[in-house]
């Protein structure tokens, strides 16, 4: 849900959301976020799988792929990194292990 409405708020323009919009608590720690853009995707005769109606002359498409890092220091000034991506899993059979999700990030 939250990956959604950040979706939805990045797509409209003009549109300014706060932690508070999303259920974040205040706080006095920041994460610092770097997005990197790590392939260019093509859709050949796919973008009925994403869109309808598909506009003539739009039935293919090509976008970005991202990946984020995200850095948090503590109080005790220990670094904690993250990264994932956004990418398109040619094989879902070989996909990643889930990770638990570290609450105190």
């Amino acid at each position: 849900m939250l990956f959604s409405t950040l979706l939805l708020v990045s797509l409209v323009g003009g549109v300014c959301a706060s932690y508070r919009d999303f259920g974040i608590p205040a706080s006095t720690f920041t994460v610092e976020v770097r997005a990197f853009q790590v392939q260019n995707s093509t859709l050949v005769d796919l973008a009925h799988t994403l869109v309808k109606p598909v506009l003539p002359g739009r039935e293919n498409g090509s976008f970005p792929v991202y990946a984020f890092l995200l850095d948090h220091r503590d109080s005790k000034n220990r670094t904690r990194r993250i990264m994932f991506d956004l990418g398109f899993l040619v094989n879902d059979c070989i996909a990643s292990p889930t990770v638990p999700v570290d609450r105190e990030i």
